[in-house]
């Protein structure tokens, strides 16, 4: 078994009770999904590889979460893309098949800039519409980890990545972005509700 950190159970907790307590919303939630980008997005996806989104059900046996969207976050890159259970646990391998998406039950979809594709190579899956394995990627072209407006006194973004296998990247320069991917996560999360429901 893995030694794992309180954050985990907790946001079972707290997703089984917005589901169900009728004192959050006036009435029990009809569907809930859980999303995060960068670092929050990696938790999503560990919540699900590890087993957290197995042991957050209802009392009907129905999951608590209804999906989730996974932004700007590659399996691959090491130890941003799938961090440790505790402080007390081991990095998980580059190789460990938990790095590559896929929820059993609900749709889960990663939604990656061009710099999370970068490193997502080795974890790379095809869609999936089968009931037990609901999944979409999309990689935006052109979209970085950050979208800046473009200041004058800002007009580079350093990005240092660390690949497969333990590889560092160069660091790269790149114009700030002004591609805003608030519009694209919008109409990801308005197809999986379409998807869900």
């Amino acid at each position: 078994a893995h030694r794992r950190g309180f954050g985990w159970d907790i946001v079972g907790q707290v997703v089984t009770a917005l589901r169900t307590d009728p004192r959050f919303f006036g009435a029990p939630g009809e569907r809930l999904y859980l999303s995060g980008r960068s670092y929050t997005g990696t938790f999503c996806r560990v919540f699900v590889m590890d087993g957290f989104h197995d042991d957050t059900r209802l009392a009907d046996g129905r999951p608590a979460v209804d999906g989730y969207v996974i932004g700007i976050s590659s399996g691959g890159f090491e130890l941003g893309g799938y961090h440790r259970l505790s402080s007390a646990s081991a990095p998980l391998p580059i190789d460990d098949p938990r790095r590559v998406m896929r929820c059993s039950d609900v749709p889960a979809v990663e939604l990656l800039s061009e710099n999370e594709s970068e490193t997502h190579g080795e974890v790379l899956r095809d869609d999936g519409d089968a009931a037990d394995d609901r999944y979409r990627l999309y990689q935006v072209a052109g979209a970085s980890h950050v979208s800046l407006p473009a200041r004058p006194d800002r007009p580079v973004n350093t990005y240092q990545a660390s690949g497969g296998r333990g590889t560092p990247y160069p660091a790269m320069l790149e114009p700030a972005s002004t591609f805003c991917m608030d519009h694209v996560a919008a109409a990801v999360y308005d197809h999986l509700d379409r998807w869900v429901a």
